[in-house]
């Protein structure tokens, strides 16, 4: 049964604790505790962020606005791109202010053989946390848009990224439909728009 070796009397929350090689606790000290209560302070709209006294660090989830879908071509037409995603930190002093921008969805296309337009990128602070549009679908082949990126600049940390893998968690981020409706029958299907971006704020509680 592992055992102190060192003096470390007292109560610990959220422990560090340190084991040796032969399993004996060496070492115990308090620790610090993840932000286990969170709330939704600002949500999905360009403008100004602010954040509440108090707080000294945000969670920023943002979402690029979906590429519109390609019109047919013959047989093919690509649907529009997934808009860039990912979860960024960020440390703040209070009074924290941000400019919040929320990409725009591109548009379809109900041009023969025509590519739909690309979404915007929703930004805090123009490059702090940037989620990229995607683009918009092929109207000539099959051929999706690409998926947005996602990045970050410092002091962001970026906690998740959710582009590689184009993350369809909800409708805010697909991209435009590429055979939404049919109008003059073959050859002539057009592309719908593609999703709004997004920016949530969630600041921690207490």
């Amino acid at each position: 049964m592992p055992k102190i070796i060192k003096p470390s009397k007292g109560t610990f929350t959220s422990a560090n604790i340190t084991v040796d090689s032969a399993g004996r606790i060496v070492s115990a000290s308090s620790g610090t505790a993840g932000d286990s209560n969170i709330f939704p302070s600002y949500i999905a709209q360009t403008g100004t962020y602010t954040a509440q006294p108090g707080t000294n660090k945000i969670y920023v989830y943002a979402v690029g606005g979906g590429g519109g879908g390609g019109g047919q071509f013959g047989s093919g037409r690509g649907n529009g791109g997934i808009g860039g995603s990912g979860l960024a930190v960020i440390p703040v002093s209070a009074p924290y202010t941000a400019a919040i921008v929320v990409g725009n969805p591109g548009s379809g296309t109900t041009g023969t053989g025509q590519s739909g337009s690309a979404g915007t990128a929703s930004t805090l602070d123009t490059n702090t946390v940037v989620a990229n549009g995607g683009n918009g679908g092929s109207g000539r082949g099959s051929t999706p848009g690409n998926t947005g990126s996602f990045s970050v600049a410092s002091p962001a940390t970026s906690l998740f990224d959710y582009s590689p893998i184009g993350s369809a968690s909800c409708d805010l981020i697909f991209g435009g439909s590429s055979n939404t409706a049919s109008r003059g029958g073959p050859g002539q299907g057009p592309g719908s728009s593609g999703g709004s971006g997004a920016v949530v704020i969630y600041e921690p509680l207490g």
